[in-house]
């Protein structure tokens, strides 16, 4: 995909909170999420993006479409779909609803959604925001919460309509539980995030880059074909930017993108 359609394609991650846009930014910004982003998008008429106070209303628009079609793996290429469909043929659950003939529209996007955070190695607590990528362009990150509580039925917590999701780790609470046997199902939980291959995700980077609001504006910035030199030269020139980072020069730019390319690997 070339750079200026990846610049059109940018999500704007509004939140407050450092770890929250560390965690989504360097997500919603490796080119290959985009180009498949784009494609989900084509795929099912969702290239007229909506904003994030409209999207509840959107949601109810998709799933009272009455829209049906076959799940079509074609978007992520042969290989990468054959991988997908190996995968799937230990899900029964997920094999047999990517078969049929008649899966409504909103389980079709869903499906889409937990086949990204399969191949990003993203746990299910991603879904909603990449859902909402997909259908805003932007995210409401205050609202991303990776440790939270869950009420579940019916032995199963679904975070989707999708035919699959991937496994995720939840600790049962009993009135009799004690803070002492709740620290030590943490402690197996995380040593299970560790060592179990159906658990080990992505490996995230849980410091906080002081400048990660900076490096990433500069990424993309050089990604629209501007020089480190004019980088550095509007940014320093910019009375919005906080006074520790006037000194901006370009190699700090250069270092700075360079670090941000890092984390995109990642």
């Amino acid at each position: 995909m070339k750079y200026e359609d990846l610049v059109r394609l940018k999500i704007d991650v509004q939140t407050n909170n450092d770890r929250n846009f560390l965690e989504l930014s360097t997500l919603f910004d490796k080119p290959d999420f985009l180009e498949w982003l784009s494609k989900i998008r084509n795929k099912y008429g969702l290239d007229q993006l909506v904003r994030i106070e409209d999207y509840d209303t959107k949601l109810d628009e998709i799933g009272c479409s009455g829209k049906q079609g076959k799940f079509d793996l074609s978007i992520y290429g042969e290989k990468i779909g054959s991988e997908i469909i190996e995968y799937a043929k230990e899900n029964a659950t997920w094999f047999d609803g990517i078969e049929s003939d008649n899966v409504d529209l909103f389980q079709l996007i869903d499906t889409h959604i937990s086949i990204l955070c399969y191949l990003f190695r993203r746990p299910p607590y991603f879904f909603d925001y990449i859902k909402q990528a997909v259908v805003c362009g932007a995210v409401e990150g205050d609202l991303f919460y990776p440790t939270q509580y869950h009420i579940v039925e019916n032995d199963t917590l679904r975070t989707t309509t999708g035919s699959f999701q991937l496994p995720q780790i939840v600790i049962s609470v009993s009135p009799t539980s004690t803070d002492l046997e709740i620290k030590e199902q943490v402690m197996f939980a995380r040593h299970l995030l560790k060592t179990d291959k159906r658990l080990t995700y992505y490996k995230p980077r849980v410091d906080k880059v002081n400048k990660i609001r900076a490096y990433r504006e500069w990424y993309w910035q050089h990604l629209a074909g501007k020089t480190y030199v004019q980088i550095s030269t509007d940014w320093m020139n910019n009375p919005d930017i906080d006074s520790s980072d006037s000194g901006s020069d370009e190699n700090r730019v250069l270092k700075g993108v360079a670090y941000y390319k890092k984390l995109l690997s990642i």
